[in-house]
């Protein structure tokens, strides 16, 4: 696993934490309209995607967050390769 996957999952490992705890998640989102904005959100889910259903590779599909925005006050969903913490 290359040094960004991992960077990847001990960011998925601090939302956990966040969701576990019942508290809102601060980072710096690098895409979309507003490159580089920080965000607060509450975590919903972490999910992935896969072409194969049955036999997902979690090391190469990217990791997403399902998260209520505090900012856009709205559910949206953000690539956690594009996050910083």
């Amino acid at each position: 696993m290359g040094e960004a996957r991992s960077s990847e999952w001990f960011r998925a490992a601090l939302i956990l934490e966040a969701m576990g705890r019942g508290r809102p998640f601060s980072f710096t989102y690098h895409s979309g309209s507003e490159c580089g904005t920080s965000r607060r959100v509450h975590p919903v889910l972490l999910f992935t995607t896969s072409q194969d259903l049955c036999t997902p590779d979690l090391t190469a599909a990217p990791i997403y967050l399902l998260a209520h925005c505090l900012k856009r006050h709205a559910i949206r969903t953000f690539r956690l390769d594009r996050i910083s913490a």
